[in-house]
């Protein structure tokens, strides 16, 4: 996956969403900022907007040679000038989503051990949030590019009594995640899962926010009193998003090494630019334009 940054003029903003459908692409995966901000820039540049597009052919290849007259913006039929274009990297959107209710204390040790050597194997420049939930989500740090303060957050991790509902702690980051318009994400949870309970509707949209966004669902399973798993909610979100899962059946140094692999699974497909599955698209298309 390629992206390119493109600036255009104000008034191009209609922005929806669709899964991408083959062949090469160009879409906006979201106005980042406004160029209001940028003091240096040319008046016209001053009243435009960058746009992010990711542009790949038929086969999935990032396309990383297209110039500014390879792009056409289009409203109604109407053209917008392209000001300039240029490739920029697209770092990996994480959120690392941990239960931490007291079902899970007999892990707590291995779990302390482990998580900050998950950390550790992310990729430089990698934009993390951390949230728990041991009843309803709460976020501890922040989406930020310093991996101390996530480091820092996850020193606050402890058991709390709480009855987990694995279902509302996915639906409600999911959510966010959609309306924030956060493209391609990538979920990372540690859980004792739990079978889905909730109307069809609610477990229907929750998968559609999972698609329309690209997540990815990477889930360690931690066994308690014997539960199954095998209709939990990380389980099936993992299986649909072709995400990573493993389960630990009792507490015990395997925790800490499936962690690490896990950490090292996601710098890789990071690197590899897989993690981003759709996009929100405008008018944009990679045919040459005239000049």
């Amino acid at each position: 996956m390629a992206l390119m940054r493109v600036p255009v003029p104000d008034g191009w903003g209609r922005v929806s969403r669709q899964r991408r459908l083959g062949g090469v692409v160009a879409t906006v995966a979201i106005v980042v900022v406004s160029a209001l901000v940028a003091p240096a820039a040319s008046a016209q540049m001053r009243a435009g907007l960058w746009l992010d597009v990711f542009v790949e052919d038929a086969d999935g290849a990032p396309v990383t040679d297209l110039r500014r007259g390879d792009f056409v913006v289009d409203q109604g039929g109407a053209l917008g000038r392209i000001i300039d274009a240029e490739l920029v990297e697209w770092p990996l959107r994480l959120v690392i989503l941990l239960e931490d209710s007291d079902r899970l204390a007999g892990y707590l040790a291995h779990l302390r051990n482990g998580l900050p050597r998950f950390v550790d194997e992310l990729p430089e420049g990698s934009e993390v949030e951390l949230v728990f939930f041991a009843t309803r989500p709460r976020t501890l740090v922040e989406a930020t590019i310093d991996l101390d303060a996530v480091q820092d957050g996850l020193g606050q991790y402890f058991a709390r009594r709480g009855a987990p509902n694995v279902f509302d702690a996915f639906r409600e980051t999911v959510e966010r995640l959609y309306t924030d318009f956060v493209d391609g994400p990538v979920i990372v949870t540690v859980t004792g899962d739990g079978t889905p309970r909730v109307p069809t509707r609610r477990a229907r949209q929750l998968v559609e926010q999972v698609v329309e966004t690209g997540t990815t669902v990477h889930a360690l399973v931690l066994n308690t009193q014997g539960a199954t798993h095998q209709t939990g909610v990380a389980r099936r979100l993992s299986e649909l998003t072709d995400g990573w899962l493993a389960e630990v059946n009792s507490p015990s140094v395997l925790v800490v090494r499936k962690l690490v692999e896990l950490g090292e699974l996601v710098a890789e497909r990071a690197a590899a630019g897989s993690q981003c599955e759709s996009e929100r698209e405008l008018t944009v298309s990679p045919e040459r334009a005239a000049q």
